[in-house]
């Protein structure tokens, strides 16, 4: 019984901590610990309409056609992230590593949606352990994430 005290203690610790936002270590598995605060980046959306005008239809392997794209510089690392608010998906399948991560995706029908600008969503999403489980902040459009540094009006009209 004992243990198990422990274990909810500790659980507790570790709840108390993150939503602190402070990193910590894992009192029972030693993992690393945090809430991340994402935001979508604009080239995350700039990348998104480019591979919709491009008519990638169904999935993609990222990597690749970032390369053919000529976009992997600009956007390769923030990408994935699409995926907390649904505007991309993945594609499931094994590798012979037992890994799920095989670098397929695909642009959502909430993807195409935000890159017409017909939605909006949450601006930020709280990740923890690679998932996100709580938004934040305003309403946002897809113009809003393209910010200062793209203009939509010349991304769309390519």
């Amino acid at each position: 019984m004992e243990e198990l005290t422990t274990l909810l203690k500790a659980k507790e610790d570790l709840k108390t901590k993150l939503r602190k936002g402070e990193m910590v270590i894992c009192p029972c598995c030693t993992q690393v610990a945090k809430v991340y605060k994402r935001k979508i980046s604009s080239s995350s959306a700039y990348a998104l309409i480019i591979l919709s005008k491009k008519k990638v239809k169904g999935e993609f392997h990222l990597e690749r056609t970032l390369v053919e794209l000529d976009l992997l510089k600009l956007v390769r690392s923030d990408f994935p992230k699409l995926r907390y608010w649904g505007l991309i998906g993945t594609i499931e399948s094994k590798r012979e590593d037992g890994s799920s991560r095989n670098g397929f995706y695909r642009i959502t029908e909430a993807g195409r949606l935000f890159i017409e600008n017909k939605i909006t969503l949450p601006k930020y999403m709280h990740v923890y352990n690679n998932k996100a489980f709580k938004s934040s902040g305003e309403r946002i459009t897809i113009l809003d994430c393209l910010g200062e540094k793209f203009n939509y009006n010349e991304i769309i009209n390519l």
